[in-house]
Order: structure tokens, then sequence, then C-alpha cells
């Protein structure tokens, strides 16, 4: 889908990089489905032209190498041709990498928007049927502005080591269920970036990166009127923790989740799926009294 197909609102979140506001469900899930097939096919177009590039450039480097040495080796017309091929695939490369360059800045967080739209399907039916979802849902990725200052670590030997730490709290949602209930969930990102450069006895270094990413998901249930929620199930100490919270002089159910991705080499994509983020709600619902189970 291209941005001029899409709908104003669509094309709004797609420029913005944001979603925020309160929508009704059909507008709100119509927008999330639009702004993915966009980035898909902002990320196939991006590939595309990262591929040509690529081409390009090696192209001119072999043509140009090769047709220098045939040159020399009296070959002159094999020489000639290849070096021109060469030569006439540079403005090739500048012109992909240019438009690479251009595909990259429109370019989402796919496994986000996916959560959010597996996500809405599941907890579809449970929702009120005259509510509406509030969001703010930051798209933005991993920008430079979330990322704290590069600290140094304690050396190891000829290693030297900096860290790095991204804060990103990209969603915020809000909405209530059949019941009465309202739900708040929010999603923050940690993102702790490794660099470790290591130099050997000649004086050569080499840096390599380690990214682990933390998030937190908390669920907050309130209740429509005050109520006296029950003990909950038994909890993953490592990963979970419920606790009560304070919200305008009634008491609510705030349930912490946590979940870890690791990568190396460049920052992890993966995020909690739809159906855990669901699952994480289902969690903090069960303590509510025993007669609404």
């Amino acid at each position: 889908m291209e941005l001029n197909q899409l709908s104003p609102a669509a094309r709004a979140v797609a420029e913005s990089k944001s979603i925020n506001g309160e929508w009704d469900y059909a507008t709100f899930g119509e927008v999330l489905q639009q702004v993915l097939a966009f980035d898909t096919v902002v990320d196939k177009r991006a590939a595309f032209r990262v591929g040509a590039m690529v081409v390009c450039i090696i192209t001119a480097f072999i043509g140009t190498i090769v047709g220098v040495i045939l040159l020399d080796e009296e070959m002159e017309t094999v020489g000639w041709v290849l070096l021109s091929v060469g030569l006439a695939s540079i403005p090739g490369a500048i012109a992909f990498g240019v438009m690479w360059r251009k595909a990259k800045k429109w370019t989402l967080p796919e496994d986000n928007l996916k959560a959010m739209i597996q996500l809405f399907r599941t907890i579809y039916r449970d929702l009120h049927p005259n509510g509406k979802i509030q969001a703010r849902i930051d798209l933005a990725g991993l920008t430079p502005e979330k990322r704290g200052p590069l600290r140094a670590l304690p050396a190891a030997g000829w290693m030297r080591q900096e860290q790095a730490v991204y804060q990103d709290p990209w969603c915020y949602l809000r909405f209530r269920l059949r019941d009465g209930y309202a739900v708040s969930l929010r999603q923050r990102d940690e993102v702790t970036e490794l660099r470790r450069t290591r130099r050997n006895a000649r004086g050569k270094q080499k840096t390599k990166a380690k990214y682990r990413k933390l998030c937190r998901v908390t669920v907050t249930l309130v209740p429509p009127e005050p109520v006296q929620f029950q003990a909950p199930p038994p909890l993953d100490p490592a990963w979970e923790r419920v606790r009560a919270g304070t919200k305008k002089g009634r008491t609510v159910a705030v349930w912490d989740r946590w979940f870890l991705f690791k990568k190396k080499l460049e920052q992890p994509k993966e995020t909690p799926t739809g159906v855990e983020l669901a699952g994480v709600i289902l969690r903090a619902c069960s303590v509510r009294p025993a007669s609404e189970l």
C-alpha cells in the first residue's frame, strides 16, 4: 500500500510515526492494518534498493580493477568495456544509496505493529461495546534522543568496554471491558548496548556490540466501584510482580511482567506478542473478586 492510498488517519500515523488520541474500535483496527501494509511495502522497497546498491558497488569495484588490469595485459577491448561498466556503476550505487536512505526514513517497527494488531484482535470481544480506546503509541523506534550517555566500564585486559542505555516508553493503551473494569496497558523497553573493543599486541582494534532488551509490561485494573481484590495465583518471581495501588481514591490492581531479548551486532526487534500482552491482562483480571470470575 502506497502513502497516497492510506486514509487520512493512517497517513498521519505514517508521517508522524505515532498513534495518539481516542479511537473507536473500527477506526483503530483499520488504521493499524493500513499502516502495517504500508510498512511492508516500504521494507520491500528498502531491501531492493540496498541490494541494488550493493550490486552496483561490487560491479564498480570489480569492473574498474579488472578493466585496468586487462588494459595492462594488452586486452584493451575487454578492458575498456569492463572499465566503462565499472565507472558507469558508480552513479547507480550513489542513486540507489540515496533512495535506500529515503525509504529507511519511512520504516516502522513491524513487530510492534503486529503485536498491537494481534492484541486488538484477541481482546476485541471483551471490550465494552460503547467504549473507545485511548492510545499513545510511539513508532519512531530507538532514536538517538532515547539513547543515554555512553559510559566507560572497567577494562578487561586488552578489551575496552562501553555501555549506553536506551529508554523507550513506546506504548500506552486504555480501554474498558464488558464488565465495566477499566484497563491501562503500558510497555517500556530498556535496551542496553554493550560495545567491546579488543586490541591485539600489534595495536589492531576490533569492536563488537551486544544488546539486551528488557520489556516491562504493566497492566493496571481499575474496578467500576470499590471491590476487595483476591489473592493472585502463583507468580513467577523472576518475571512477575503484582501489587495494589490507588487511583482517584480507589484501590486498583497493578500487574508487572518482564520479557527479555538478547542479540549480537544489532538491536533486537523482537517484542512481546499480542497474545502475550493479552495474557498479562488476563493475569491481572485473575485478582478480581471470585464472584466476578
